[in-house]
């Protein structure tokens, strides 16, 4: 799937606002950048970004430093890098972002009849008030959830508890669903792993130089199905991928029972 790639102006961290259909990524023009130096400092330094969309939904990006001579090419090596990963991350991203409606639904459901609100001082709490409870679980439903055809005010007991549990059933089988088709979208088997760098973050763990990496998310998945179809060229391969793209030996052997001398053999031919 190709990835479009646009020049926008825009500030020195804030992705563009989302725009365009489709997988695609955007690339900034060459300015001041932050990057991390330590767990709580930041070093300002000169570069740019690429940030990844899937149309209106940020997937996230990479932060850059380069020369302004030399910009742009550093740029499309990084997108020529993400591409062959992009449509597994697309259908990560999605898994997350219903992760997220999950849990927003679970901390609904486990205050009955009391919504979020800010109190005298700014800060959130909650306050009673069992009709708005009621209308904010009706807007997790969709057409698939089983709703009930009358107004939430009047809604039998515990018809609102039943949606909810309904909906929370329909986020964990799109979330497996996501999570399957982006084992599916791996680039093929057979076939030296294309690169993939701990540089690209999702988002928006870019924004706050967050630890978590797209390869914390891909690699479990290429464990998973090297695990199922053991082949020996193709663990090597793994293996290589895997500590090209930062991952530990130890972690390597961990997550996949490799024994760490075959890794050491595989470590002596790269």
């Amino acid at each position: 799937m190709s990835i479009r790639t646009e020049h926008v102006l825009n500030g020195l961290a804030f992705p563009p606002d989302p725009h365009g259909e489709g997988l695609h990524a955007v690339t900034t023009p060459f300015t001041e950048i932050s990057t991390r130096t330590g767990p709580l400092e930041s070093d300002v330094r000169h570069g740019a970004h690429v940030w990844l969309f899937d149309g209106a939904h940020r997937l996230g990006g990479v932060v850059l430093v380069c020369r302004r001579v030399n910009c742009a090419e550093v740029q499309q090596d990084a997108v020529r890098e993400v591409e062959p990963w992009v449509p597994s991350i697309a259908h990560l991203a999605r898994r997350q972002r219903l992760a997220l409606t999950e849990w927003e639904l679970r901390s609904l459901l486990d205050h009955p009849d009391k919504v979020p609100a800010r109190d005298d001082f700014g800060d959130w709490a909650t306050r009673s008030d069992a009709a708005a409870w009621r209308r904010a679980v009706l807007a997790f439903a969709t057409e698939q959830d089983p709703v009930p055809p009358t107004d939430p005010a009047a809604w039998f007991p515990g018809a609102a508890e039943r949606l909810g549990h309904a909906v929370l059933t329909r986020l964990a089988g799109e979330q497996a669903a996501a999570l399957a088709a982006a084992a599916d979208a791996l680039p093929s088997a057979g076939a030296p792993l294309p690169p993939l760098t701990d540089r690209w973050k999702p988002w928006p763990a870019v924004m706050d130089h967050g630890s978590s990496t797209w390869v914390d998310e891909i690699a479990p998945l290429l464990f998973e199905r090297w695990k199922a179809a053991p082949e020996p060229a193709d663990r090597d391969r793994l293996i290589a991928w895997g500590l090209d793209a930062g991952i530990g030996k130890l972690d390597l052997h961990r997550a996949t029972g490799i024994a760490r001398s075959t890794i050491d053999r595989v470590l002596s031919k790269l």
